[in-house]
């Protein structure tokens, strides 16, 4: 039994082409309407909809205007996907209450780069923040609709 249990949660941490967010309608009404949490060096914009049969999709954005270079912005986006990808967890259980999708932008702020045992702690400790926001916001756990 406690193989099995293992190894759905070794299989929940992947990240597929279903948990992305990548509705430019979405993604526009977010920008326009979403509640920020700030905790540098993330910008995390998130907000609810009845639109997805996944319970969280998130976009990760590194400003062209901060890091000029492509490989730069690859890089850091690339250690930000994979601290959320085994950080997740934390979001989903709060995220699978609600009856709707949880969508979630994270904007990389900061004009140098972390090392990923950073970014780790800081996607983490913004992830608890998120959660704590969701649990006192009686709306989502209804079902949030936009």
């Amino acid at each position: 039994m406690v193989i099995n249990s293992k190894k759905t949660s070794l299989t929940n941490r992947k990240f597929g082409k279903n948990e992305r967010l990548c509705s430019k309608k979405i993604i526009g009404n977010l920008f326009l309407s979403g509640t920020v949490v700030k905790k540098f060096p993330f910008k995390l914009i998130y907000g609810c909809d009845n639109s997805g049969r996944t319970p969280v999709k998130v976009l990760v954005s590194v400003p062209k205007k901060i890091h000029r270079r492509a490989t730069q912005r690859n890089f850091i986006r690339r250690k930000i996907r994979e601290a959320y990808r085994l950080k997740k967890h934390v979001l989903y259980e709060v995220a699978e209450m609600g009856r709707g999708t949880l969508n979630i932008i994270i904007i990389y702020t900061a004009s140098n780069v972390y090392t990923y045992a950073e970014i780790e702690k800081k996607i983490e400790k913004i992830l608890v923040e998120l959660v704590e926001k969701l649990k006192e916001n009686s709306n989502f756990s209804a079902g949030d609709a936009d």
